[in-house]
């Protein structure tokens, strides 16, 4: 019985070992013949937006109404993360919801298929920083 135990037991880790071996990507050193292809990239955006017209329209999308922007500026689109899309800063002096003014504030946007993807506030990362705004 003790026996019996032991052999499903080293049976069962041999079977959980090779099954590791079957599964087989683009990173694994097998021949190509063996491998699953590489996904496709999506095709990259041809043009940038008109990136001053294009805020204009979505700043409902930017900003809460009692947000109150002013004095908002934008960066020129740069392309996206694996080209895909297009991403600019934002620049703008919002209220808190308080009513409190705050300083002028910097968005980073991801602009794909002609709409506003996501919106966050941009950090030292996203190189809002070292770009040349124009008034909206």
């Amino acid at each position: 019985m003790r026996h019996s135990i032991v052999r499903i037991g080293l049976f069962a880790g041999a079977a959980i070992m090779l099954a590791g071996c079957s599964s087989v990507d683009v990173n694994s050193l097998t021949p190509g013949f063996l491998s699953s292809p590489a996904p496709k990239p999506p095709p990259p955006e041809p043009e940038p937006p008109d990136i001053v017209p294009f805020i204009r329209g979505n700043l409902g999308m930017m900003f809460d109404t009692s947000a109150e922007p002013r004095n908002i500026s934008v960066s020129q689109p740069r392309p996206g993360p694996d080209k895909r899309g297009w991403t600019a800063c934002v620049r703008a002096s919002v209220k808190a919801a308080d009513g409190r003014r705050f300083g002028r504030r910097t968005w980073f946007i991801m602009i794909s298929s002609g709409r506003i993807e996501d919106r966050r506030q941009a950090v030292p990362e996203d190189g809002c920083e070292r770009e040349t705004y124009q008034p909206v």
